[in-house]
């Protein structure tokens, strides 16, 4: 898990996740409130996913962020 500040000043944790069919996400929760949202990785694997966070920079994950949807949402077409 990482922990970053976005734009506005909110502090955020990211881990890896799994989402359906396989398909594997980054998972941003906020430190504080609410609205977890989740951004899909182009990896084969949760071991890949877990080297491709690490090596993040801040500004990666804050795009990551920007393209992310709610963890509620089924609809990846949406970005």
């Amino acid at each position: 898990m990482h922990e970053f500040t976005d734009a506005e000043g909110r502090r955020w944790a990211v881990s890896v996740g799994r989402e359906s069919y396989g398909i594997v996400v980054l998972l941003f929760a906020p430190m504080q409130g609410e609205g977890v949202r989740k951004a899909m990785l182009g990896v084969d694997t949760r071991l890949e996913a877990e080297r491709e966070l690490a090596a993040m920079s801040e500004e990666q994950l804050l795009e990551h962020l920007e393209a992310s949807i709610p963890w509620e949402s089924r609809d990846w077409m949406a970005r």
